[in-house]
């Protein structure tokens, strides 16, 4: 993960229009017990060049990033 993160903080609940509310249960594994999952909300100090994905979902398709303001992706939001 690119430093410095000038700050973070974890929700239950999706910030970004668009993104998936799941239930526990549709992001475990059946037989692995369960665990807690969250939406992370990371400011970077600079851009950070992506895709970047996070978490111990990740190989199963979740923990994509994507920037807050899509203007400042510097893509545009195209």
């Amino acid at each position: 993960m690119p430093t410095p993160v000038v700050d973070a903080y974890l929700t239950r609940f999706p910030t970004l229009p668009g993104a998936l509310d799941l239930h526990p249960s549709q992001v475990t594994r059946s037989g692995r017990e369960r665990r807690p999952y969250s939406h992370a909300v990371i400011e970077f100090a600079e851009p950070v060049e992506g895709p970047v994905v996070i978490g111990r979902s990740r190989q199963l398709g979740l923990g994509l990033m994507a920037p807050a303001d899509p203007a400042a992706s510097g893509d545009g939001g195209s």
